[in-house]
């Protein structure tokens, strides 16, 4: 039941009701204005799509609007925070400079790595955790050539933004001791639910936005403003009548870290004078239950009605007002042999973060970070790799793939750069040898080869050790010269190169590379005379697939064909001209 604070609303709460119908009218005319625009990803997804399939590449114009979006719905209290706006400012400024110098793309891409890492490692003062962010999340590897740009980044920018704003925490922690060994048991319990809720949470962004995609494709376009406003409505409504799910919540965040008053009624101690919290009895799990669903219908209608949003921050808060509420229930469980529920809010916030990331080192590095308190980083790191284990048993669909595969992009695929490490050259040669004697007249072998559906020929001694190769072509025109009657053998240079059958595909693609080659002879581990196998470039492309294949089937996901041979094909390429 809603009540005014002296009979009239504030100026203040009211601006919590009005801002976001105004946001929602511009943001709304931006999306008009700009279609395609709008519907590019952004932030930490827009980072992990310009690395991965677009070689580091933006649109200016994308960047802007989405920007300029982002900032309107953290003004007026939409459920977003800074996050995905920081990542994508770190994007463009890497992306611009990169251009400006005229690096190559390899390099592009490091340095908008190493200005998202400064940013966010900067803003959540977390220099380690935005650059195991970059590792664990927007790579989806570690790459020890990066680690040292990345990190120097994300150090530098943080100690710079400490030097101009202060160095303190973003929450606070709560105090800790372990009072009992049964609590390791709670905190695989609490982990378990966390990954159960990170799940949760990726469902409600992605049916936010697949629900009002549906809804713009009905209605009119010259109505096409009433979706954004009604969302605002929704939005300021929440706000006016509970501000603590306001924006970012974090309020809301830390009140919960250090509140220990199990008897004491939340409502009272942040002053809701707009809601009357008696139908939850007053009990603090109940209602911090209720911040939480309040809180994850208004991202719901931040990211689909507005279509912007990051969704970090949300989900820290989600974890929160959880873990608090689990702390409250073990508590009552196990009375005096648990830590306080400001302890679990904690967890809860790292492990909800690893739920829906699966990325329980980040969760781990960055909430210790925020806090700057590292003496829950033991239950902190059980929370977080049971919560993530926990979301990756169900599905490897993150917050951050989900949305973009749901916009159609094959990230899998694209992402598995270290695939051909992974395959050996035995596990994709053709022993199948259409080979030459070298004995025969060039002139015959000629025909021989003619008669095949092969242009590549390994040519073969009377003991049928390995002389080297010819071309189909080469025999061609050494058929039509003197040459014609001497063995094949007196005209067949050795080989430029050969492989072993314990040869990674990326040595061998690299062998080919500096040979000049596409294909080449594989040979005996101990006697090289000895020809063994053949490995082409097709052959690669297919191993490849292979094994992308088997590796998306067990992650409940698939690649065409096409997606995955272009995404070879890119890698083979990027190798060669690797070095």
């Amino acid at each position: 039941m809603c009540a005014s604070h002296g009979g009239h609303p504030s100026v203040h709460n009211l601006y919590f009701l009005l801002a976001p119908l105004g946001g929602g009218l511009i943001i709304g005319i931006l999306n008009l204005a700009f279609t395609s625009e709008a519907r590019s990803s952004y932030g930490i997804p827009g980072v992990i799509e310009a690395v991965t399939l677009r070689g580091g590449k933006i649109k200016p114009q994308v960047a802007l609007v989405r920007s300029l979006n982002a900032a309107i719905c953290i003004a007026v209290g939409g459920a977003a925070g800074k996050q995905g706006s920081l990542a994508q400012l770190g994007l463009e400024t890497g992306y611009t400079l990169g251009r400006w110098l005229r690096l190559p793309e390899s390099k592009v891409r490091l340095l908008i790595m190493c200005g998202v890492a400064g940013m966010i490692g900067a803003n959540y003062n977390s220099p380690l955790g935005s650059a195991l962010l970059i590792f664990e999340v927007i790579l989806g590897e570690f790459k020890i050539d990066y680690f040292g740009p990345i990190i120097i980044s994300s150090t530098l920018a943080t100690l710079v933004y400490r030097s101009l704003v202060g160095n303190a925490p973003k929450f606070f922690a709560p105090p800790y001791t372990m009072r009992s060994p049964d609590e390791l048991l709670w905190f695989i319990v609490l982990g378990i639910f966390c990954g159960l809720l990170g799940l949760l949470y990726v469902g409600v962004v992605l049916q936010s936005e697949a629900f009002f995609r549906r809804v713009k494709q009905r209605v009119p376009r010259n109505l096409y403003l009433l979706i954004p406003l009604l969302g605002g409505l929704g939005i300021g409504t929440i706000n006016y009548l509970v501000p603590l799910a306001h924006g970012r919540g974090t309020q809301g965040i830390n009140l919960v870290l250090t509140d220990v008053d199990v008897a004491g009624s939340l409502g009272p101690k942040i002053g809701l004078p707009h809601i009357d919290l008696t139908p939850l009895g007053h009990s603090l799990p109940s209602v911090m239950l209720f911040l939480l669903l309040l809180k994850l219908i208004s991202v719901f209608l931040t990211m689909g009605a507005w279509s912007t949003g990051g969704g970090f921050r949300a989900g820290l808060f989600t974890g929160a007002m959880f873990g608090a509420s689990v702390g409250y229930l073990f508590e009552h469980l196990a009375p005096g042999t648990t830590a306080p529920p400001g302890t679990y809010a904690l967890l809860g916030i790292g492990g909800v973060f690893a739920g829906f990331s699966q990325a329980p080192l980040t969760a781990l590095v960055i909430t210790s970070e925020m806090t700057k308190d590292f003496h829950l980083i033991v239950p902190l790191a059980i929370t977080c790799v049971v919560s993530a284990y926990t979301s990756k048993a169900l599905t490897h669909k993150t917050l951050y793939m989900a949305r973009l595969i749901q916009m159609g992009y094959d990230v899998f695929t694209a992402r598995r750069s270290d695939i051909l490490r992974d395959i050996t050259v035995k596990d994709a040669m053709v022993t199948n040898i259409y080979a030459l004697e070298g004995n025969l007249p060039v002139r015959e072998a000629y025909q021989k080869a003619l008669s095949s559906d092969f242009r590549w020929f390994p040519v073969l001694d009377s003991k049928g050790h390995l002389l080297g190769m010819v071309s189909l072509a080469g025999l061609e025109v050494a058929a039509r010269t003197k040459q014609a009657r001497l063995p094949l053998e007196k005209i067949t240079p050795p080989p430029v190169a050969f492989l072993t059958p314990s040869d990674t595909l990326q040595d061998a693609v690299k062998k080919m590379g500096s040979a000049g080659m596409k294909r080449l002879p594989v040979v005996h581990e101990e006697d090289p005379s000895q020809l063994v196998g053949w490995l082409t470039h097709h052959d690669v492309f297919q191993a490849y697939y292979r094994e992308l294949a088997r590796e998306l089937e067990q992650a409940g996901a698939s690649a065409s064909p096409e997606a995955a041979n272009g995404a070879a094909k890119k890698q083979v390429s990027g190798i060669i001209k690797g070095g």
